[in-house]
């Protein structure tokens, strides 16, 4: 600011506090330098001009009177209008504007000067722009928008905000001040207080203070009326008391004021559009609150917006209540906006603005939601602990005690209702976050008529709702017969609040007694019904054992049923730790532990499922018993492909079982027999058809559907590309015993084995360069993972689909493809890194592998963490690239890394192909001979396949590659015969850049050996 410029130059709202600046479209006025900021650069205005500048700055687009101007920016009367005028010329000159232009300088004859121009910022200061995100609430900006404008055209409004604490009222009317300057009103707010000895009509009090600081004193008197004598009794510091003996709270003084009031808020708003802002009326005298009804009436055809805001339980008080009855009135002439919970992706942008940038994610997003109903009050401040506690090591959100805020947020609500209604809504919530009133009358031994009574306060208060509407006429008929009405809490933190109140005797006497009230009504079936049985059974004190592991299950059982998996594990889980707490029996838990494994492999927590079953062997085998031990190793091989873990600890397992079993069980044996046949690569493949006949054999003494399905499973899954017809038909075979069988297994368990099948049938295919089966076969997977709901499907029917896009070319969708891919790579297992594999595919397919060059200096993470086979699969990868990127030496040294034997022995599984034409590249790009005539000989025989990839990719003809090796040994005319081959089968497979390369490599050795002869 210039020397000399007086405070009074500038609107209370926006005196400066530090550097500060007000800032519109084109042009910033620097309030500290004194200087107007045109395209960047200072231009210094006359100290009376800038003056002028600074207090049009502050009410843009507001016409201001030269009378106004005179008073607070030249501070006298006795001044002709001369000088304004020729303040307004040199701004005028100072923004380079035309005489007959009217921006940024109006001159409007007769009344006055206007900025119009359009603010950016109301006031910038050091505080970053983000600090108090306003995230959603499109619906509700609008209604606030539409409210000035209204207010703009002379139409008086009032506009009545109400919300649980919290939930963003007060940031909301924030928000509405803002936009508000930016149209040229003046802001005056006011609060009501919680607590004694606050004033009548203190609110007003406060807006009328800031009506004062905002115009000054000299422009404060100018709206009040000549005979005014009441409205001192109000603010008597800021106007002189004419009656001070008079009571202010008598009928005829009260309506006095009232009027008076009216009348300077009309005055006020003639001159200058105004808001004024009144926070937190639920705790507003009554007087208060029939002042507001009068100035609504008052005001209509005025530029003038009353903004209200109260906590919703207010207007749901009964009939005959007096702030009821005024509340009612007032909503009859409001804008009613009822503010909700922040949707989640609304939670997620908060996150994403507030929170440290290693915490940001969908996952502590969505946790937030679910645990604070998307108030954003509670987001914040969950949010800032939870960020603390994340500092000091992982945790989960919804174990973070409450911030202290919160806790005392809530605790008002709870603490404002009698002894008696506390006490119920205590038992309520050991009941949950929401009850059923029957339930919760049965566990107090009371008539149901005379809880819901206790409830009554809470229920005027919000602490708890209806769960469906339920009219007040109808409300009798409920008191009187009803059994089924619910309630819930009106915030799940409520209810969190209320059940912390309980000691952890008082939680386990309720909660027993609540197992006990269930299990004595009408047999449980729903999911969510069980649930609650076992919850309660979990916490009762004492535990009855027994029967809370035999709920559990039960509920397990019904919400696996319902594809609720999560639900499951966290039964399952809880209920084994029951058990290993408190002693219980060893053979159970392992039952719980095999059911366990499922479920969190289901839900796709994998790692957790693997170390789950591992758990239970490691039990079963300290027990002794064979039997669940065989079922759990069975267990662990079947989910080795798609559940990771190592494939020589399951080895290792599986013998043990075996060992175990013996001869006792020909059943379980049987299974175990498949399992090593499906797993034990290294051995011959009639030797892996013998142990399959064997098993088959076993099972059929006893006939046991699931038996005889998951041998057929274990028969489908060898995927041998040396035996595609056998193959076909343990496809085939598998799926006519599906069929003969097709009630057997639960749903979960089908959809699993049904999809390990169509993976089987999916290799065989696109192998035997069959597309169209390959294609129907995504489709059926896709199906397959949209009915079960687990991830582990989800990703695999990602990866058929991501190699069919490869394969066709269609990068666009295998760029989508391994996003989605990226997306779901937290998944631990057999995919867990897959979708790095298909990224470096697509980088080579778009020919940028080059860009991958400073990203291979080291092994990726977790590449050690892998199962054997997958370890070779990705160090032959990194080869390959080294190799294509020139880096020789770090090819072969990872090359060298790759044990021998397991090269040795392929191709024996899917994957093989394409991996050993992957090896075949390699030796060429490293010139190496010797190996290169040995990897001839092994893909001879599958000239005429496609090559398909450990990842569901496919490289095209093994001809091709045939080609190349024949061509590094120096062989020019068989070479060019596989790539001819090589150039039909990419034509068929509907490759046409693998075709062409291959033509062009074939067209380039026949020319060579037309030049030079074909010993050459």
């Amino acid at each position: 600011m210039t020397q000399g410029c007086s405070e009074s130059c500038y609107s209370p709202a926006v005196r400066p506090h530090g550097p500060m600046r007000l800032t519109f479209e084109g042009f910033d006025v620097d309030l500290e330098s004194g200087q107007l900021i045109l395209a960047g650069h200072p231009v210094t205005i006359e100290r009376r001009a800038f003056e002028m500048l600074a207090y049009l700055a502050a009410h843009p687009n507001r016409l201001i009177s030269k009378d106004e101007l005179l008073s607070e920016v030249w501070q006298a009367r006795s001044l002709s209008e001369g000088v304004v005028m020729n303040a307004a010329t040199k701004l005028r000159k100072a923004f380079g504007q035309a005489p007959s232009a009217s921006e940024p300088i109006e001159t409007v004859r007769g009344r006055g000067y206007r900025l119009r121009a359009r603010p950016l910022l109301a006031h910038v200061s050091s505080a970053p722009a983000d600090a108090d995100p306003f995230v959603g609430r499109g619906q509700v900006v609008q209604a606030l928008e539409q409210v000035l404008e209204r207010a703009l055209e002379g139409q008086g409004q009032l506009l009545l905000l109400t919300g649980e604490a919290g939930i963003g009222k007060t940031r909301t009317l924030d928000e509405l001040a803002k936009r508000a300057r930016i149209r040229g009103f003046s802001v005056w707010e006011g609060a009501a207080y919680d607590g004694a000895g606050v004033p009548a009509y203190w609110p007003w009090v406060e807006i009328l203070r800031a009506a004062h600081a905002d115009m000054s004193r000299s422009m404060f008197r100018q709206h009040v009326a000549n005979d005014s004598w009441a409205l001192a009794l109000l603010v008597p510091e800021l106007l002189d008391p004419k009656r001070g003996d008079l009571d202010p709270q008598t009928e005829a003084t009260r309506f006095r004021l009232f009027d008076e009031l009216a009348r300077f808020l009309q005055s006020a708003s003639a001159a200058a559009p105004r808001l004024i802002i009144a926070d937190d009326l639920h705790w507003a005298d009554e007087g208060t609150l029939e002042l507001f009804v009068y100035a609504a009436r008052s005001l209509k055809k005025r530029g003038i917006v009353l903004a209200l805001a109260l906590r919703e339980h207010m207007l749901a008080a009964t009939s005959g209540d007096a702030r009821a009855e005024l509340l009612a009135r007032l909503c009859r002439h409001a804008t009613l906006i009822q503010l909700s919970g922040l949707a989640p992706e609304e939670v997620q942008q908060l996150v994403a603005a507030l929170a440290p940038q290693h915490l940001t994610g969908s996952a502590l997003g969505a946790s937030l939601y679910e645990r604070t109903s998307g108030n954003p009050f509670f987001v914040r401040q969950m949010l800032a602990l939870f960020s603390q506690s994340a500092a000091r090591g992982p945790m989960q959100s919804e174990r973070v005690t409450l911030p202290q805020a919160v806790r005392d947020l809530l605790h008002q609500r709870v603490a404002a209702l009698d002894p008696e209604a506390q006490a119920v809504l205590r038992v309520a919530a050991a009941v949950g976050t929401e009850f059923e009133l029957s339930v919760l009358a049965s566990a107090l031994e009371r008539p149901v008529s005379e809880v819901l009574g206790a409830l009554t306060p809470a229920l005027r208060r919000g602490v708890i709702v209806e769960s469906v509407d339920v009219t007040r006429v109808q409300r009798a008929a409920v008191i009187a017969e009803s059994t089924e009405q619910r309630f819930v809490f009106g915030h799940v933190l409520l209810r969190e609040t209320v059940y912390d109140a309980l000691d952890l005797v008082e939680r386990g006497h309720w909660h027993a007694r609540l197992a006990r009230v269930l299990e004595q009504r009408a047999p449980l079936s729903e999911a969510r019904a069980l649930g609650e049985l076992a919850r309660h059974h979990l916490l009762a004190l004492p535990c009855d054992l027994d029967a809370c592991v035999r709920h559990c299950q039960r509920a397990a059982e019904a919400a696996r049923a319902a594809l609720g998996f999560e639900a499951a594990a966290e039964l399952l889980a809880r209920a084994s730790d029951k058990l290993a707490s408190e002693g219980g029996d060893v053979h159970t838990r392992c039952e719980l532990l095999l059911s366990l494994g499922q479920d969190r492999f289901c839900v796709g927590h994998v790692k957790q499922a693997w170390q789950a079953l591992q758990l239970g062997a490691t039990l079963a085998a300290q027990l002794g018993a064979a039997d669940l031990l065989a079922r759990l190793v069975c267990r662990l091989a079947a989910w080795l492909e798609l559940g990771g873990g190592d494939e020589e600890v399951v080895r290792a397992w599986l013998e043990r079982a075996l060992a175990m079993i013996g001869d006792s069980h020909s059943e379980l044996r049987a299974a175990l027999l498949a399992h090593r046949a499906e797993m034990c690569f290294e051995l011959p493949m009639s030797e892996r058809l013998r142990l399959l006949d064997e098993a088959d054999a076993l099972a059929a003494q006893s006939g046991t559907p699931e038996v005889l399905l998951e041998i057929a499973l274990c028969r489908a899954s060898l995927r041998d590309p040396t035996a595609l017809d056998e193959s076909r038909r343990a496809i085939e075979r598998y799926r006519a015993l599906a069929r003969q069988h097709r009630r057997v297994l639960s749903a979960p368990q089908r959809l699993l084995q049904e999809f390990g099948v169509e993976l089987s049938e999916y290799v065989r295919a696109v192998s035997a360069c069959e597309l169209d089966v390959g294609d129907a076969v995504i489709e059926r997977c896709r199906s397959i993972a949209r009915e079960s709901q687990v991830p582990a499907v989800a990703l695999g029917a990602e990866l058929l689909g991501a190699g069919r896009a490869l394969g066709d070319g269609r990068l666009d969708d295998m760029t989508a493809a391994v996003e989605r891919l990226r997306e779901g790579s937290s998944l631990a297992g057999g995919f867990s890194l897959v979708w790095a594999a298909c990224a470096m595919r697509l980088f080579e397919a778009k020919e940028s592998l080059q860009s991958l060059a400073g990203l291979l200096a080291d092994p990726p993470p977790g590449l050690e963490e892998l199962r054997p086979t997958q370890q070779m699969n990705g160090r032959l990868w990194l080869a390959r690239l080294h190799a294509k990127l020139g880096a020789h030496d770090k090819a072969r040294r990872m090359l060298a890394s790759v044990p021998r034997d397991q090269l040795a022995r392929m191709p024996v599984r899917y994957g093989d192909l394409g991996t050993l034409c992957f090896l075949a590249e390699i030796y060429c790009e490293l010139s190496d001979e010797d190996n290169a005539a040995a990897l001839y000989q092994k893909l001879l025989p599958y000239a005429e396949r496609n090559a398909v990839g450990a990842a569901f990719d496919y490289s095209g003809a093994v001809a091709h590659y045939l080609g190349l090796l024949a061509a590094l040994l120096g062989e020019p005319l068989r070479a060019a015969e596989h790539f001819a081959t090589a150039e039909r089968i990419n034509h068929m497979l509907r490759m046409p850049r693998e075709a062409a390369a291959s033509a062009k490599l074939r067209r380039e050795l026949v020319l060579r050996i037309r030049q030079t002869g074909p010993l050459c």
